[in-house]
């Protein structure tokens, strides 16, 4: 899982790139042989390898794959249909991860104007996905209104939770009683304490400890869970991504 081990060197922009580079090495020429576009009669494996990359370098912001992402989602303007096939939401993946203002922008037109409430459902969604934290925030905001619907909005919230667990916990003990009204009242504490999950903060534990103290003992399990999570992943993240900066440093450059 290299996008794994990419993501627990968040905190060493140095290995990180260099992890990408020997990434990129090792398996740019396989995606570029298979091509961005699916083949007839292709086998079942390359069709599965060909998305597993352009995804995974698109997670990485790869500039070749998030410049055929862009290429791709500029042509929907004129051609509505431009990304339609087996991948459209891979490459619609890619584009909110790396999103600018201008192409968050777009995604949240053309939700609002879909006629599907599937497809709208997961445009909005992909609004709370940007790695950018201002475009994040944005969606948090745009959760709170009438616009998504509560079913959207509540998926809108936990996607800006993927990327900006803090600041997604955050907004909703900040703005708790409109992020409850989002869900039903028997998933109310196990849906913020989950907004906490991928937090890579070790403070966050101590966060939802206080945060246990105002909800029910009989409540407080889905909370238990999430804190138990968070204590083992702050003990042994730190150490995997140490092992795997020195393995980096020891490879030629």
């Amino acid at each position: 899982d290299f996008v794994g081990a990419w993501r627990t060197l968040d905190k060493d922009a140095a290995a990180q790139k260099k992890l990408a580079t020997k990434v990129a090495a090792t398996y740019k020429p396989r995606l570029l042989s298979l091509g961005f576009e699916p083949k007839a009669g292709e086998s079942l494996p390359d069709a599965d390898l060909r998305s597993t990359l352009i995804a995974g370098f698109g997670t990485m912001g790869d500039s070749d794959v998030v410049a055929e992402a862009r290429r791709r989602f500029g042509l929907l303007a004129s051609n509505p249909k431009a990304m339609d096939g087996p991948l459209k939401t891979t490459w619609l993946n890619i584009i909110a991860r790396n999103a600018t203002k201008a192409e968050w922008d777009a995604i949240r037109n053309m939700a609002a104007a879909s006629n599907s409430g599937v497809e709208r459902q997961f445009l909005y969604t992909l609004l709370g996905r940007p790695a950018d934290a201002a475009l994040a925030k944005a969606a948090r905001e745009l959760a709170l209104t009438d616009a998504p619907g509560k079913t959207t909005s509540a998926a809108m919230i936990v996607a800006s939770a993927g990327l900006h667990a803090d600041e997604t916990y955050a907004f909703a003990l900040a703005n708790r009683d409109q992020i409850e009204a989002l869900v039903d009242a028997q998933s109310r504490v196990t849906f913020i304490a989950g907004l906490g999950s991928n937090s890579n903060d070790p403070a966050m534990i101590e966060k939802l400890n206080t945060f246990k103290a105002t909800v029910p003992a009989e409540a407080a399990r889905p909370v238990d869970r999430v804190i138990a999570v968070l204590t083992e992943k702050a003990k042994s993240r730190p150490l995997f991504a140490k092992g795997l900066s020195d393995w980096l440093a020891k490879l030629k450059k």
